[in-house]
C-alpha cells in the first residue's frame, strides 16, 4: 500500500535487565530491551510488516527508534513518573514522525489505553487504527498477532465508515443517492436488472483499491462518498468526490478530479489527466485523498480464484487484493483447509512456550500465594471452575489445539472431593488460573472457528462440519461417513468458502460488498442468509453492502433496503 505507514507498538515490562544470566550492558537498542512473549511478537510484527516504519512508545523514553539506545527504567505506565505529552510530541516531531498519513498502534483499550490516548494526542492529522483494541486479554493480543504472522497479512482496524453513495451520470442517465445504515453494518442495494447494482460496488471497490483504469472504465460521471468518523459528534461527514471531465473530444480525454474534506479542516484535491499517467506518482497522490477503508468484494464466481504471487487485481494502485499462492489457480475450498491447519498449528508453538513458562514457575507462585491473609476461594466455587475449565479443554481437543488426555474413572472433581486444607484449595485454584492463561491464545480463532461449524452445521441438513488441526476441514455424511470437501455440491461449496472468507480472512471495519448472494442458494438457505450476517458483524465488526434483486434473501430486513428503482418494496 502507498500510504506512509508508521507501526507504533508499546514497550513491555519485562526486560533483558531482569532475565538471570544476560548479563546485558547498562544500554541496549530499544529493539532488543524489551523480552515479554507480546513485545517480542510485536517486534516480530514490526520486522515483517513494517520494517524501516515503527517505533516502540515507552512512558520513560516517549517514541524511541528500534536502534535507539535505552537504559534500565522502572516507568513501565503513563502516570505521575513518565515523560510529559509535550516532550514525548517533542521527539516524535524532531523523529520525523508527525508525517506518517496513517499510524498503526498494537495494543488493547483494557491494558494499554493510556498508550492509546498517548497515540491520539500525538497524531492528530493521521489516520489512526487500534487493530487489537477490543481483545480481551494479553493471551488473546498475543494469539491475533500470532495469526496475523501466519496469513502474512498486516492487522486492519479501519476508523471511519461509509455512509452514504450519491452516484450521478450512472450509464449516463440514471441518478442513484443511496444512504446507508453504517449503525448496525449493513446495507441492502436492491432494485430490478439494469439499475446498475452491481456497477455500484464496482465503484466502491475501485475507489477504495486505487484501481484507476477500471474507474476510467466504469460508466459514471461523478461520485460522492460520505463517511462518519469514530468520535467525531454532531453528524459531521467526510467526504470523497471524484468528477470526470471530457476536456477533449479528438482525441478523446476525459481527466478525473479527486477532492477529499474532513475533519480538522482538511481539503485535498488532486487530478488525474487522461491518457498514460505515472502509477507512483498517482498512487502516492490518492494515498492521501482516498479514506483508508480496507475493502473486501465477493463476487459469484467463488470456487476457484486465481493465484498470482505479489500482484493485485489489475490496475490496483492502493494494495492488493485476492490470495498470494503459487500456481495458476486452485480450488477454495481445498485452500482454505489448509488455512485454517495452518493458523492452528501455529498457535501450538506459543502455547507450548507459555505453559513452560507458567509450569516452570508455578512452585515459586504457589509458596507466594500462601499465608495466613490468603484469599481462598470456597470448594464450591472452586468445583465449579474446574467443571467448567475441563469443558473448555475438551473442546480445544476436539478442535485438535490439545491433546487428548481424558482420564478414566472420575471426569469431574466435584465439590465434595475438595479438601478443605487451604493449601490445596490453593493450589487448585492457581492451577485453574494458570490454564485458563495458556487458553487465551485460542480466543479469537476459536471464536471465529465456533461461528463457522455454527453456520455451517445449521445450513446442510445432513452432513455435520468439525474444524480440526489433522484435516482442516472434517465433513461427515449423517455422523459416520466421512466426505472430501471437493465432493461438496458446487451450492455447499460457495457456502463454505463464502463464509470461511468473511470469517476468517475479515478484519475489522473492512468494507465488505457481496454481488448476488442468492447465486447457489436455495431459497431456504437465502432466508437464513442475513442472520448468518449479522453474527458475522458481531465478531468481524465489518460493514457489508449486498447487492441483490431476491426478495427471499431480503425476508423480513426490508428496513434496511434502497430500492435503487425508487418503486419502493413491489418485489415483495
Amino acid at each position: 500500500m502507498s500510504l506512509k505507514t508508521l507501526l507504533v507498538t508499546p514497550a513491555g515490562k519485562e526486560k533483558i535487565w531482569d532475565v538471570p544470566g544476560r548479563n546485558p550492558p547498562e544500554t541496549v537498542r530499544a529493539k532488543d530491551a524489551f523480552t515479554g512473549r507480546f513485545a517480542r511478537r510485536c517486534a516480530q510484527y514490526a520486522r515483517t510488516h513494517y520494517p524501516k516504519d515503527w517505533v516502540i512508545l515507552s512512558p520513560n523514553y516517549g517514541y524511541l527508534l528500534p536502534d535507539q539506545e535505552v537504559r534500565n527504567h522502572t516507568t513501565d505506565e503513563f502516570g505521575a513518573y513518565s515523560l510529559e505529552f509535550d516532550t514525548i510530541r517533542e521527539n516524535a516531531e524532531y523523529d520525523g514522525l508527525l508525517d506518517y498519513e496513517c499510524v498503526i498502534f498494537l495494543g488493547n483499550r483494557e491494558r494499554y489505553g493510556a498508550f492509546i490516548g498517548m497515540v491520539q494526542q500525538t497524531f492528530t492529522q493521521s489516520w489512526i487504527e487500534f487493530p487489537l483494541r477490543d481483545a480481551e486479554s494479553d493471551g488473546e493480543m498475543l494469539g491475533i498477532l500470532v495469526d496475523s504472522l501466519t496469513r502474512r497479512a498486516p492487522l486492519r482496524r479501519n476508523v471511519i465508515r461509509l455512509a452514504r453513495v450519491k452516484v450521478d451520470g450512472l450509464f449516463g442517465t440514471l441518478n442513484h443517492d443511496i444512504p446507508l445504515f453504517p449503525e448496525d453494518s449493513l446495507s441492502i442495494i436492491t432494485a430490478p436488472n439494469g439499475y446498475g447494482k452491481t456497477t455500484v460496488l464496482r465503484i466502491l471497490r475501485a475507489v477504495f483499491m486505487g484501481n484507476v483504469d477500471e474507474l476510467r472504465e466504469l460508466p459514471f460521471a461523478s461520485v460522492r462518498l460520505e463517511f462518519l468518523r469514530e468520535g467525531t459528534a454532531g453528524g459531521a461527514v467526510d467526504v470523497l468526490s471524484i468528477a470526470k471531465e471530457q476536456v477533449a473530444r479528438y482525441p478523446l480525454r476525459v481527466d478525473m478530479h479527486f477532492r477529499y474534506t474532513g475533519a480538522g479542516g482538511i481539503d485535498r484535491t488532486y487530478t488525474i489527466p487522461g491518457g498514460e499517467y505515472a502509477r507512483e506518482e498517482v498512487s502516492a497522490a490518492l494515498s492521501a485523498i482516498i479514506p483508508p477503508v480496507p475493502v473486501k468484494y465477493i463476487s459469484a464466481q467463488r470456487l476457484w480464484y486465481e493465484q498470482v504471487p505479489g500482484r493485485g487485481v489489475g490496475g490496483d494502485l492502493l494494495g492488493p487484493a485476492g490470495p498470494r499462492e503459487e500456481g495458476p489457480h486452485a480450488l477454495t475450498v481445498v485452500a482454505y483447509a489448509e488455512d485454517i491447519k495452518k493458523r492452528i498449528q501455529a498457535l501450538l508453538s506459543d502455547y507450548a512456550s507459555i505453559a513452560q513458562e507458567l509450569d516452570a514457575t508455578f512452585p515459586a507462585r504457589y509458596l507466594a500465594a500462601l499465608g495466613p491473609d490468603a484469599d481462598v476461594l470456597p470448594p464450591e466455587d472452586i468445583g465449579l471452575s474446574l467443571a467448567g475449565l475441563q469443558q473448555e479443554r475438551r473442546m480445544f481437543e476436539t478442535l485438535g489445539f490439545l491433546p487428548y488426555t481424558r482420564l478414566e474413572g472420575e471426569e469431574e472433581i466435584r465439590p465434595d472431593l475438595i479438601p478443605g486444607d487451604a493449601a490445596v484449595r490453593q493450589a487448585i485454584a492457581l492451577y485453574i488460573s494458570d490454564s485458563r492463561e495458556k487458553y487465551q491464545i485460542f480466543g479469537a480463532l476459536k471464536k471465529k472457528i465456533d461461528l463457522l461449524q455454527q453456520i455451517i452445521n445449521d445450513l446442510f441438513l445432513q452432513i455435520d462440519l468439525t474444524v480440526d488441526i489433522e484435516s482442516g476441514f472434517l465433513l461427515m455424511f449423517g455422523g459416520t461417513t466421512p466426505v472430501p470437501a471437493t465432493s461438496l455440491s458446487s451450492g455447499e461449496q460457495h457456502q463454505l468458502v463464502m463464509y470461511y472468507d468473511l470469517i476468517f480472512q475479515t478484519d475489522p471495519g473492512t468494507l465488505v460488498l457481496i454481488d448476488e448472494p442468492e447465486i447457489s442458494l436455495h431459497v431456504v438457505w437465502q432466508r437464513q442468509f442475513l442472520d448468518c450476517i449479522r453474527e458475522i458483524i458481531s465478531i468481524a465488526d465489518a460493514d457489508f453492502i449486498l447487492a441483490t434483486h431476491s426478495p427471499q434473501l431480503i425476508h423480513t430486513s426490508w428496513d434496511h433496503t434502497i430500492d435503487l428503482s425508487g418503486t419502493g418494496h413491489d418485489e415483495r
